[in-house]
Parts: C-alpha cells; structure tokens; sequence
C-alpha cells in the first residue's frame, strides 16, 4: 500500500544510521482525517545508501505499520496523549484542581 493510496500525510524525525542494526532508523509521523500517529521505523541499508531511497524506504515503512493495525486502537497516537499531559501538568489546571 503506498502514501497515496493510504490518503495520508508522513513526515520523519531524527532518520538516523544504526550501526548496531545495520540500518537506518526513524520517527515517523503519520496524519490521517486530522488525527497524528508516531512510529518507530527501521530499514535495513548500509551506511553510504542514497537518502532518498532510506527516506522513501523509511516512509513507506511507516505506512505498512499504519496499514497493518486492525483498527485504530492498536495504532500509535501520541500526539493526543502529549497534548492531555501538558494540559495536566498546566499551572492553571492545577490550581483550578486545588481550589
């Protein structure tokens, strides 16, 4: 399943070389009908390989991940997460609970 025919938008943090693995590593992102998804993604390619093969390798990676989840709770969102944790650590929540 490519990008295009998934309708979503991808976009990678921190692509990386892991020597360890023996390949590249990233975060990928995934936005889909207004909601934001979060991947770890890894692919297998030596250290001197063309970025735009990794960064399209990487991608489509990320997809497949996003693909194979049998519905959408086994899918990463984080950015809802992220955004209720900050909202709770917030001074003004805080003191609206202590009061």
């Amino acid at each position: 399943m490519t990008i295009k025919e998934m309708d979503v938008a991808v976009t990678l943090e921190q692509a990386v070389y892991n020597p360890e693995t023996g390949g590249f590593q990233a975060t990928a992102r995934i936005r889909e009908g207004g909601a934001a998804f979060t991947y770890r993604v890894t692919l297998p390619a030596a250290p001197h390989a063309e970025f735009a093969n990794v960064t399209t390798g990487l991608k489509a990676r990320a997809v497949a991940q996003h693909a194979e989840a049998r519905d959408r709770t086994q899918r990463m969102l984080r950015d809802t997460l992220r955004a209720v944790t900050r909202r709770a650590n917030s001074p003004t929540l805080g003191a609206f609970l202590a009061a």
